[in-house]
């Protein structure tokens, strides 16, 4: 009888114990997946995009002109600066902090600021003050972004033909680090051949 009771507790225990190991791996499961899900939606979130209006800064000194249709060209001396503006949007659901634009020769320095359309104005927004990076974009904003350009000599032929179309802004977003290339509306011809 004893040896009955023996194996009744034992294989009681051994129930419990198997319902805790069951209840634990499902658990573990679950964390795992939730994790590698989040971890997918958080690489794979790309909510910046052009916001469709693009040019030159208005108080940017003379020096871009439409050189045809889809091309800005740069005019003036070496050294010579000007600056463009681009809206940018975040089409997604949770905040973006913009850390900066990657800056080369040609863009030496990006800045923002905010975006407010007044019916009747111009699309690029009312003159609001322009900052420093790092900028927090809120879910399905819009921040007008202006980089200044330097004319390169154009008389060195390494720089002829130089010329882009699109810069790369560094941005933050549910804990993980991206970059995302944002295209101008026109390339932007420094030294045309």
């Amino acid at each position: 009888m004893s040896s009955d009771r023996s194996r009744a507790r034992l294989a009681a225990a051994l129930t419990r114990w198997t319902r805790r190991r069951v209840i634990t791996v499902i658990a573990a499961a679950l964390v795992v997946t939730v994790g590698v899900g989040w971890l997918a939606y958080a690489a794979s979130y790309a909510p910046l995009t052009e916001s469709g209006w693009g040019g030159l800064e208005p108080s940017s000194p003379a020096g871009v002109r439409d050189a045809l249709a889809d091309r800005w060209r740069i005019d003036g001396p070496a050294g010579t600066e000007v600056q463009l503006m681009m809206g940018v949007r975040s089409t997604g659901p949770v905040p973006v902090r913009i850390d900066g634009v990657d800056l080369d020769h040609v863009v030496v320095s990006a800045r923002w600021s905010l975006y407010h359309l007044t019916p009747g104005g111009a699309i690029s927004g009312d003159a609001r003050p322009w900052r420093e990076f790092n900028a927090t974009l809120p879910a399905h904003g819009e921040l007008r972004l202006m980089v200044t350009i330097r004319q390169l000599d154009c008389a060195v032929p390494a720089n002829h033909g130089q010329g882009f179309d699109y810069i790369t802004v560094r941005w933050h977003a549910l804990g993980i680090g991206h970059s995302t290339r944002l295209n101008f509306q026109k390339t932007v011809d420094i030294c045309p051949v």
